[in-house]
């Protein structure tokens, strides 16, 4: 990769690295229940408690951090199994699900007084992306900004 013209500066590794094999799910709308009650839909709360609970063992003992981060995402989604070995071929995924509703979610799973990030709003920079791959995984990547760190392009690791 190119050094980064932002000039971002970091921490010399990642503050937390999550790699999971589990299947995107975009953030789904709220929903109005029975008696005007507004309530996420399941599968989204369903997949932030599991990124939230795999979050919290990997911080374990440390807490949240309430610095400015930086956030590096990468979103596999599985083959459609119709899909033969030449349709595969530089494909690019550009159907739903929306690349940004991935990442609120994910977002979602990783913040909070208990989680990696204290706050979404503490993010200044975040990049995601979207593939397809041989099996659904989330992979993130966070670093505190500082005062005294390295160009966040040379930080990033090599993604696949």
């Amino acid at each position: 990769m190119t050094p980064s013209s932002r000039g971002s500066a970091l921490t010399e590794t990642p503050f937390f690295v999550l790699d999971m094999p589990l299947d995107p799910v975009a953030k789904g709308r709220p929903r109005v229940g029975k008696g005007g009650r507004i309530y996420t839909p399941a599968a989204t709360r369903e997949y932030e408690d599991a990124i939230g609970l795999q979050t919290r063992v990997l911080m374990a003992p440390r807490r949240a951090t309430k610095r400015p981060v930086i956030v590096r995402m990468q979103f596999v989604i599985s083959w459609p199994r119709s899909w033969n070995g030449a349709r595969r071929l530089n494909a690019r995924h550009v159907t739903r699900p929306d690349v940004d509703n991935l990442a609120k979610a994910l977002l979602d799973g990783i913040c909070g007084p208990s989680f990696a990030i204290h706050d979404d709003k503490q993010v200044v920079e975040l990049t995601a992306c979207k593939i397809y791959g041989g099996q659904g995984s989330i992979a993130v990547d966070v670093w505190e900004v500082t005062d005294d760190a390295q160009l966040l392009a040379s930080r990033w690791r090599d993604w696949k």
